[in-house]
């Protein structure tokens, strides 16, 4: 398990234009962190619905817009949190 702190889809997501697969693996982060499970990439990958490239280019703008930080897990395993909106790069 992971320390779990509260997190509420930002609704501010959708006004920033991102591409339908950037604001769609957002979404799917939230949603796995507000179900405690922990957003590893491979929970991530595992309920992905398009290619791996899409969902690497989706995170990639995730994290260069300061949208998500990602941090290592004890396993080495990337892990993916939201950060606050008044922190992303619009």
């Amino acid at each position: 398990m992971f320390d779990h702190f509260h997190v509420t889809m930002d609704r501010n997501i959708f006004k920033l234009n991102l591409p339908t697969e950037a604001t769609s693996a957002y979404i799917l982060i939230a949603a796995l962190m507000e179900q405690n499970v922990r957003p590893t990439l491979d929970e991530i990958r595992g309920r992905w619905t398009t290619s791996d490239s899409d969902l690497d280019d989706a995170l990639r703008e995730l994290i260069h817009r300061r949208i998500l930080k990602v941090s290592s897990s004890t396993d080495e395993s990337p892990v993916y949190f939201p950060n606050p909106s008044d922190l992303w790069r619009r």
